[in-house]
C-alpha cells in the first residue's frame, strides 16, 4: 500500500492533531520513521481506517522519538526546506522579486 508521506519525510501537525496534542506541537518538524497500514505492521493501527497510514515519527531539532503515533489526516507537510530553517514560502517570494527585478532590468535595456 502506498502511504501519503514515506521514511524521512518532513511534517508537522494538522490543526485537528493540535487540538488533541496541544500547542506545543505548533510548528514542529517532525520527521517520519516508518507508516503501516495494517495490525501485522503496527500493533495500534485501526483497520477501521484503512488505507490510511499510521506513522511513527520523532523531532527534527532533537530527534527523540514521539510516544505516540499520527495518522495522515494528523499530519501536513512541514514546508520547512531542510536544513536551512526556512519556509518554502520565502523562498518562492525572493524567487518571484528576483524574477520580477530581472524581468524589468531587461524591458529597461
Amino acid at each position: 500500500m502506498k502511504t501519503q508521506y514515506r521514511a524521512g519525510s518532513r511534517v508537522t501537525m494538522s490543526e485537528e492533531a493540535l487540538e488533541n496534542y496541544g500547542e506545543e506541537w505548533r510548528g514542529v518538524t517532525l520527521l517520519v520513521d516508518s507508516a503501516a497500514t495494517s495490525v501485522k505492521q503496527h500493533r495500534g493501527y485501526d483497520e477501521g481506517v484503512y488505507p490510511c497510514a499510521l506513522y511513527d515519527l520523532h523531532r527534527e531539532d532533537t530527534g527523540e522519538g514521539l510516544q505516540f503515533s499520527l495518522y495522515d489526516w494528523e499530519l501536513k507537510p512541514s514546508g520547512r526546506l531542510p536544513n536551512c530553517g526556512i519556509t518554502v514560502r520565502e523562498v518562492s517570494g525572493s524567487l518571484s522579486s528576483a524574477i520580477g527585478t530581472e524581468s524589468q532590468g531587461k524591458s529597461s535595456q
